[in-house]
């Protein structure tokens, strides 16, 4: 994976909305605005950045649901066992 990538995805990662449920996914436009800011010319570079850009926030966003459940996890076995005492 390229680097050019990657500082594109934590650039605008620091843009991300958040809900009540977590990140939630970068949007087209916000990236399609990013690449054509970069200099991205033409529909087929600007989606194939885009696409680029779409596989990393997967990851990323299955990765953050996963923290989510483990520590939603870790939290209810603690008030559980809080309760024991």
């Amino acid at each position: 994976m390229s680097r050019f990538y990657l500082e594109s995805f934590f650039f605008l990662n620091r843009f991300r909305r958040s809900g009540y449920g977590g990140p939630e996914p970068l949007e087209f436009s916000e990236i399609r605005t990013y690449a054509e800011t970069i200099g991205l010319k033409g529909t087929e570079s600007v989606t194939f950045f885009a696409d680029i850009l779409a596989g990393l926030d997967e990851v990323y966003l299955t990765y953050m649901r996963e923290k989510k459940a483990e520590m939603e996890k870790a939290e209810a076995m603690k008030r559980k066992h809080a309760a024991r005492r």
